[in-house]
């Protein structure tokens, strides 16, 4: 995999290079802000694509959309290299960025809720699940019905 990110990064190389000259001669320019942040995400570079996202949304609150999705994607990075409290964490700022869980982008409520749920932390989960529902959000039937048999309650 790392052969193939850094060929990756070498094929973007050009595209990052016109996108941060852009940002010297206008930090406002908050398409190559999203642009840069989208390259850093398809690199595999995501600290450097939420910290350009993030600038992004201080200019143009639709930004969040691609923040969101960058915790989300990094969230599921920590969750499969077993850093359960950083994915925690990220998966947090994704649903607080107001992530889309559309079906075509990452959900950060399911992992979310089945990290809760695994540790017993049963408060967090059905908060997972009430935010889920608020949202309009699908939530896992198998999880949901985990959770229900685990914590001995229904909400």
């Amino acid at each position: 995999m790392v052969g193939k990110d850094a060929s990756r990064k070498a094929w973007f190389a050009p595209a990052v290079a016109d996108f941060q000259k852009a940002i010297e001669k206008d930090g406002k320019h908050y398409e190559a802000w999203d642009m840069l942040g989208l390259t850093h995400e398809t690199t595999g570079e995501l600290d450097q694509a939420i910290t350009d996202y993030s600038q992004e949304m201080a200019l143009n609150p639709l930004g969040r959309t691609r923040l969101a999705g960058a915790y989300c994607e990094r969230g599921e990075y920590h969750q499969k290299e077993k850093q359960l409290d950083a994915a925690i964490a990220d998966y947090e700022k994704s649903i607080d960025a107001g992530a889309m869980a559309d079906g075509c982008s990452c959900d950060p409520y399911n992992p979310l809720l089945g990290l809760y749920s695994e540790s017993r932390r049963y408060d967090q989960s059905w908060a997972v699940v009430r935010r889920a529902l608020k949202a309009g959000k699908w939530v896992a039937p198998d999880l949901l019905d985990i959770l229900k048999k685990e914590s001995g309650r229904s909400n």
